[in-house]
């Protein structure tokens, strides 16, 4: 059956897919067929062929990728771009992008490194791209210690981080000031606006070292097991890791997990 009031004939839409079984058009083909058409009253009907068609092979595919995202980026609270405002400015910190952010710097209190479990904290991805060096600041030095860090997907059914880090790596509190790595073990290879997890842990129960980061005062809490909602919690760790040492696979048991009320250690990310 004909669309409603439509000529028969359709010079484009139909003519360029005829030879396509609806599992084998791609949104690829959409566009291409799409390109151009002008939005005028003379192209109506294969306007409404062209979303007849891209609607159709959408249902059969079983996927809506092309009709959710093909006019920007997915729902979400998309980060600005780390490379954005200057072109020197290629760092992004890690600890305070859009909805987890916080503003208010703090130095040297140690409770960034309290913990003997790897902690996490969630951040929304500014750029698409790989990660390409992990930098912190230390403020206290102290030969031989380091920062182990990594960086995981998260799990949309829970909205914990899950499965291998996408990338880790080791920073040396050995020094003052600014500490980079650009070796790092795995690719991760970031999407614009899609959550992602952090985390990091000193590599000794003892550590004398200490990084910068942000006060827990001004911290959004993650709403995770708060005992008395004016202690929000920050930071979230698995019970069933292993004590100093950073966990590179993660399981997504929500009944492992617990919350702490830590500040959040100042690290940044430059992309490839």
């Amino acid at each position: 059956m004909p669309l409603p009031d439509a000529d028969k004939k359709s010079p484009r839409v139909y003519t360029n897919l005829q030879n396509l079984d609806l599992d084998n058009v791609t949104f690829a083909n959409i566009q291409a067929t799409g390109n151009p058409i002008a939005v005028e009253e003379m192209n109506e009907d294969e306007m409404r062929r062209l979303v007849l068609v891209n609607l159709a092979r959408l249902v059969t595919a079983g996927e809506w990728t092309g009709l959710l995202e093909a006019g920007g980026s997915t729902i979400s609270a998309t980060a600005m771009k780390a490379q954005g405002y200057n072109s020197s400015r290629d760092q992004y910190v890690l600890g305070n992008g859009v909805v987890w952010g916080a503003t208010a710097a703090s130095t040297d209190v140690g409770s960034e490194l309290s913990s003997n479990y790897t902690t996490y904290r969630p951040f929304i991805a500014p750029n698409s791209a790989d990660v390409a060096e992990v930098a912190m600041w230390c403020d206290t030095a102290a030969a031989g210690e380091v920062v182990e860090f990594g960086i995981w997907a998260n799990d949309d059914d829970t909205g914990l981080p899950t499965g291998d880090a996408l990338t880790h790596c080791t920073l040396s509190l050995a020094s003052t000031g600014q500490v980079t790595q650009d070796s790092l073990t795995g690719t991760a290879t970031l999407v614009r606006g899609t959550q992602y997890w952090f985390g990091y842990v000193p590599d000794t129960s003892s550590t004398s070292g200490r990084i910068n980061g942000f006060d827990v005062a001004t911290v959004p809490s993650i709403g995770a097991m708060a005992q008395n909602p004016l202690q929000q919690r920050t930071m979230i760790y698995d019970m069933g890791g292993t004590a100093n040492q950073l966990d590179t696979t993660v399981t997504t048991t929500v009944s492992d997990w617990s919350a702490l009320q830590y500040d959040v250690g100042a690290f940044s990310v430059t992309f490839a």
